[in-house]
Formats: C-alpha cells, sequence, structure tokens
C-alpha cells in the first residue's frame, strides 16, 4: 500500500518584469519566493489573477500541457500579452509608469524591514 501525499506538484512560476518581459522562471512558489524576497501568498494571489502584480512583477503559473517555452530563446523576448494570448486568459495590466512607482515603493518597504531585522 502505498501512501498518497497532501501536497501537490510544484508549478513552475514565469516572472515578467515593469515592461512585461518574461525576466525569470523558479521551480515551484517557494523557489520564487526565496529568490526574489517576496512573500510566497502575494505571488501566489498573482498566479491566479487575485491581484494584477506584486512588487513591480507579474507573475504567471507555466502551463506547459498548453504552452511551450524555450528558456533560452524566450527570456528577455516574451511578452506577458502573448503567453496570456497562448494561454487563452484575459487579464488586466498595470501601465508601465505605475509597475515603475509599485517597484520603488516595494523596495522601500523591502529595506525598511530589513533595517528593523
Amino acid at each position: 500500500m502505498t501512501r498518497r501525499s497532501n501536497f501537490q506538484e510544484p508549478k513552475i512560476v514565469l516572472v515578467f518584469n515593469n515592461n512585461r518581459v518574461l525576466v525569470a522562471m523558479h521551480k515551484s512558489l517557494n523557489f520564487a519566493s526565496l529568490a526574489m524576497r517576496i512573500p510566497a501568498q502575494s505571488i501566489s494571489l498573482c498566479c491566479l489573477g487575485d491581484h494584477i502584480s506584486c512588487y513591480g512583477y507579474y507573475f504567471r503559473h507555466y502551463e506547459h500541457d498548453q504552452v511551450r517555452i524555450e528558456p533560452l530563446e524566450d527570456l528577455g523576448t516574451l511578452r506577458i500579452e502573448e503567453y496570456d494570448g497562448m494561454c487563452n486568459v484575459v487579464r488586466r495590466y498595470h501601465e508601465p509608469r505605475e509597475m515603475s512607482r509599485r517597484g520603488v515603493s516595494a523596495e522601500k518597504r523591502r529595506t525598511k524591514k530589513e533595517k528593523l531585522k
């Protein structure tokens, strides 16, 4: 008899910058959280579509059964609008100016927290 795990399989997380370009791929939500120093819950809410963005980035789960991404070719060139279109998903986006402001304010909050530790 084999025991089934309560945990789900990890999903690859795609990271798009404020210019809506793919800048990173992470093995799982937890790896993305550790690498970017962003709370996992915030990233998850963005991936699920509950939030538009967080900390100046857009996040998406990689739907590998629908879309094929070649990291060497697509990093730095794939745009979030293209990816959402390939996945047949309609999402809202912030203006680049607004995203830059959000990224700066998030960085201020992050450094303030680190000083308090």
